[in-house]
């Protein structure tokens, strides 16, 4: 059994990006209730992407009554937490892309930089950030990814997180491997 974290905790540690699925799930509103204290007094703070906030006010504006209230209610929350420097609004509120295409540029981008952590309640996703830790053309950091258990803790995930160095099921650049076969059955002609 794997063990649960604080998000104060995991903010010592790492920066933390949080997604649309994991601030839109209940669990998060109970963990900012606990957290953000903890998190303001270490000056400590959560970033979410604006495209996030624009993904919260299609579903606002368009959801069903449950999905757009609840919508409403994270906005009003994110902006709060904002105002009082637990959150960090990041990235261009015009950008057209999803939050989660954005979310995997920035995890490319910082994970050479910056030891990361991701929060996230989508499991294709999560699956997705777990493969930038399988890229072996360019050096970065580890990127660990939290979900909430059932009972709302961070709780590192399930998927098994591969070190970067020893993982033989790295992507591989196109240098690596018979470039020419590789070619060939791309393009049908072995």
């Amino acid at each position: 059994m794997k063990n649960t974290i604080t998000l104060s905790e995991l903010a010592n540690k790492r920066e933390i990006f949080i997604d649309y699925s994991a601030v839109f799930n209940t669990h998060f509103v109970n963990m900012m209730i606990e957290q953000a204290r903890p998190l303001h007094d270490a000056q400590k703070q959560i970033t979410v992407h604006r495209s996030v906030l624009n993904e919260l006010t299609k579903l606002a504006e368009n959801g069903s009554i449950g999905d757009s209230t609840i919508a409403k209610e994270r906005i009003a929350q994110l902006n709060a937490l904002n105002s009082a420097g637990v959150v960090n609004y990041i990235g261009n509120s015009l950008e057209p892309r999803s939050s989660n295409q954005q979310y995997i540029e920035l995890m490319v981008t910082y994970r050479n930089k910056k030891d990361l952590a991701f929060i996230s309640d989508n499991d294709a996703f999560i699956a997705d950030i777990e493969l930038q830790n399988k890229i072996s053309s360019f050096p970065g950091n580890q990127i660990t990814v939290f979900k909430y258990d059932e009972n709302g803790n961070l709780l590192e995930d399930a998927c098994e997180t591969l070190d970067i160095n020893e993982s033989d099921d790295k992507i591989k650049s196109p240098e690596s491997g018979d470039k020419v076969d590789r070619l060939m059955s791309m393009f049908g002609l072995n």
